[in-house]
């Protein structure tokens, strides 16, 4: 059997206060360590989605893959795993051929679109490779989360993530049974069905419409209360401060700047807005894993059973030779994942054959200041593309609201704020304008 749980760790206050006399309410108070092997790109999209912890994930940016990479997944129609395997083949085949290196960038550590005969990177190729691919992770998380991951797990133990959720419990057993015995009678009394908090995650109808974000719902605040916010530290009385001598927009977009650019950015957290949004599960994927955001997206089997769905497939690819056979490809995915889960509904193995490349919508809640934190990163030359114009896009479309003044002097790349991040691998274009020498800091206008 592959190994796929392995490391589990607690910290010395968790063993002393909660395992000796263990009480899952109390799991809040622990920190739990575990590092996974081998699981599959359903399960890591998840754990990121619902668990929102701290992670470090295989990326597939940098690490080329191979058939090796994938997990058969396990239908009960023998047709279905046959169907399912050709399929991981074609993928694999297209995704070999369209990122054949030039001969004199064989061996190279750090590629660029410069190195390939076709002039598509993995990373744009890899939009084309399913959730069925393997990758490796390594979590901390607070108790709280535990019981979530937990419960994910449980969630697809008799499909998807048996391996996994069965190593898991072992280990758990093997760790501490009080424990073991605790969260067997939470499992139970959460089960797999309605009851289980992490069910949306699987079936949750949203409304698809646009390709961008689309709709911005930050119609119940304006810059009044966000100056209110900045006064209240300050002002014995911050209401009336605000009557008496901050009493129009102009001066109370001053006074948040003002406040803001000498480093007191948590008054930005006063504002929370929702956004009805999508992109491709490849961008998702890289979204929830700043967990910054909260997003509550479609369910993937919903995603899953929508035949119409859209897909979101790199420039590099729609204008060279391979387009048609993707654009096949894709159709051939489609296909099978509508009717694997028509035949066998309660089986989670079929949510593998989701591409990276399908375009998943979800509604997104966020403060402003933690907005600008991810745009940070970003807006960096050196980001995939499609986050960054994604990100490119939703300032845009910020631009257009009453927030417009916050996000032109904070949603800066890094290199124009606190300097460059990214040292020697600096992007071309940023070092040629002098922008990513070094460390060379451009001050807030």
């Amino acid at each position: 059997m592959q190994k796929y749980v392995n490391n589990i760790k607690f910290d010395s206050d968790f063993e002393r206060y909660v395992l000796n006399g263990f009480d899952i309410n109390e799991m809040n108070t622990g920190k739990f360590h575990v590092e996974l092997f081998n699981i599959t790109r359903v399960e890591s999209t998840l754990i990121c989605g619902v668990c929102k912890d701290s992670y470090v994930q295989q990326s597939q940016r940098y690490v080329r893959n191979d058939e090796s990479m994938f997990r058969w997944m396990t239908f009960e129609d023998e047709r279905l795993n046959e169907e399912f395997k050709a399929l991981c083949r074609q993928s694999m085949s297209i995704y070999e051929r369209m990122t054949e290196l030039k001969p004199e960038s064989i061996g190279k550590t750090r590629t660029t679109i410069d190195d390939y005969k076709w002039g598509i990177p993995i990373e744009d190729a890899r939009y084309m490779l399913p959730l069925a691919c393997k990758t490796n992770m390594s979590i901390t998380m607070s108790g709280d989360k535990f019981e979530l991951f937990i419960a994910l797990l449980y969630f697809m133990s008799d499909s998807i993530s048996k391996f996994v959720f069965d190593a898991l419990m072992r280990d758990i057993q093997r760790m501490n049974i009080k424990m073991f015995v605790s969260i067997r009678k939470m499992l139970k009394k959460y089960g797999k069905g309605n009851r289980n908090p992490v069910k949306k995650y699987f079936k949750n109808t949203l409304d698809f419409n646009s390709m961008t974000p689309s709709k911005y719902y930050t119609n119940d605040v304006d810059i009044s209360d966000l100056a209110v916010g900045t006064l209240m530290s300050s002002a014995s009385d911050p209401v009336k401060e605000l009557e008496e001598n901050y009493n129009d927009f102009d001066k109370q977009l001053k006074l948040v700047l003002r406040v803001a650019k000498k480093g007191h950015y948590s008054i930005l957290e006063q504002v929370r807005f929702t956004t009805d949004t999508c992109c491709s599960l490849t961008c998702y994927h890289q979204m929830i894993r700043h967990r910054l955001y909260n997003i509550m997206p479609i369910g993937l089997i919903d995603l899953g059973k929508s035949k119409c769905g859209q897909y979101m497939i790199p420039e590099t690819i729609r204008s060279s030779k391979f387009f048609r056979e993707a654009d096949e490809i894709i159709c051939e995915w489609s296909d099978f994942i509508h009717r694997a889960l028509i035949a066998e509904p309660r089986n989670y193995n079929c949510l593998g054959a989701l591409l990276n490349c399908q375009i998943i919508p979800f509604k997104l809640n966020t403060n402003i200041r933690a907005d600008i934190d991810v745009m940070k990163q970003r807006l960096c030359m050196n980001a995939q593309w499609e986050i960054r114009q994604f990100m490119e896009d939703r300032k845009t479309q910020l631009g257009s609201t009453t927030f417009a003044p916050i996000y032109k002097a904070f949603a800066k790349p890094n290199c124009q704020t606190i300097g460059c991040q990214e040292g020697n691998y600096a992007h071309p274009e940023c070092q040629k304008s002098g922008r990513c020498n070094g460390n060379k800091k451009v001050d807030i206008e």
